[in-house]
């Protein structure tokens, strides 16, 4: 029995190390846009050809619902853009600006779009649409953490990442006025949350995308609070698995250590999340 238990215990670190050394490169590759090929990326010479094709599409589409439609699904094609430069060319920083860039400026034109939309989540259309906004800005917001990770040194790359990040708050503020019902909004939100990718960070993330929009959100805060209690507790636990596997003496060097750096990344992070909470308290 004993052997059975220091088996599964082994095969855990095992797990937890391997996420910890994929942590430390924080792959976006694992956000799934849907966009399986961007197509031609900011660093080409041609660009200027799919921006051409863009601007007649926006000028030809005339439904408000479709409109923002577009405006979403264009800001998907940036996103993953943005992402396709950071995997096949991370050196071209001045190429991922201006993907940044172009991603905030299509974010206010969604915003603008939204604003204008008169019609409510009892239209089927609209409904479908506030599906993919809310799980695309979710999305988009990973990736751009992730992105802000990555760059650390590169500060003006990193203000233009959470400039974008801003407009994605500023579009998810627009969603609960197309609902009837905000506990649906609600609902709606901790769904696609909790929908993340499984990781030891995903509690972690959830927490801090909610504290990116929630203050966006008024009225709703009482709600959004109790979700992030539930989350920061489950954080909480995997970060007490850690403190267990870190003390397990049959675990190789290299997998205390890096153990250790997803145990102390877990912890700064929450430690960050409750700092946050008690000044806007």
């Amino acid at each position: 029995m004993s052997k059975i238990l220091v088996l599964v215990s082994l095969l855990a670190i095992g797990f937890w190390a391997t996420t910890a050394s994929a942590l430390a490169q924080e792959q976006t590759s694992k956000v799934d846009l849907g966009v399986e090929n961007p197509g031609i990326l900011p660093s080409s010479p041609f660009y200027f050809l799919k921006e051409w094709r863009r601007s007649i599409t926006r000028f030809f589409t005339t439904n408000p619902v479709k409109k923002a439609e577009l405006e979403l699904n264009e800001a998907n094609e940036r996103a993953a853009e943005i992402k396709k430069l950071e995997e096949t060319a991370p050196s071209k920083i001045e190429a991922i600006t201006k993907a940044t860039n172009n991603y905030q400026q299509n974010m206010e034109r969604l915003r603008a779009r939204l604003e204008q939309l008169k019609q409510t989540s009892e239209n089927p259309n609209v409904d479908k649409l506030v599906e993919k906004l809310i799980d695309r800005s979710i999305k988009h917001n990973e990736l751009f953490d992730n992105l802000k990770d990555k760059f650390q040194e590169q500060t003006d790359l990193r203000n233009r990442l959470e400039a974008g990040q801003e407009k994605i708050s500023e579009v998810i503020s627009e969603i609960p006025q197309r609902f009837e019902n905000a506990t649906e909004f609600q609902q709606k939100l901790l769904d696609k949350i909790q929908d993340l990718p499984d990781s030891p960070l995903k509690e972690v993330r959830a927490v801090e995308i909610l504290n990116k929009i929630e203050q966006k959100l008024s009225g709703q805060q009482e709600k959004i609070q109790e979700a992030k209690d539930n989350l920061i507790q489950k954080a909480e636990n995997k970060l007490n698995e850690l403190n267990e596997l870190r003390d397990l003496k049959s675990t190789a060097t290299t997998t205390n250590a890096n153990t250790t750096i997803l145990r102390q990344e877990i912890q700064e992070r929450i430690q960050r999340i409750k700092e946050k909470i008690n000044v806007q308290q």
